[in-house]
């Protein structure tokens, strides 16, 4: 179980950076041939709110 606690950023195509915030969760199984796969994913992530000029969040 992976888990990642924190922020995200991101930027879709032609668009600003959104920065997304909160928890996700991601769970591996492993195969019977040895092979790690995502067996499930969660994430909570929603818009963070703006940084101030200080770079403190608002």
């Amino acid at each position: 179980m992976l888990e990642s606690p924190g922020g995200h950023s991101n930027a879709p195509a032609g668009g600003s950076p959104m920065r997304r915030t909160g928890d996700t969760l991601t769970i591996l199984r492993k195969t019977n041939d040895g092979m790690w796969t995502v067996f499930r994913d969660a994430n909570l992530l929603a818009a963070a709110p703006p940084e101030t000029s200080d770079g403190a969040s608002s």
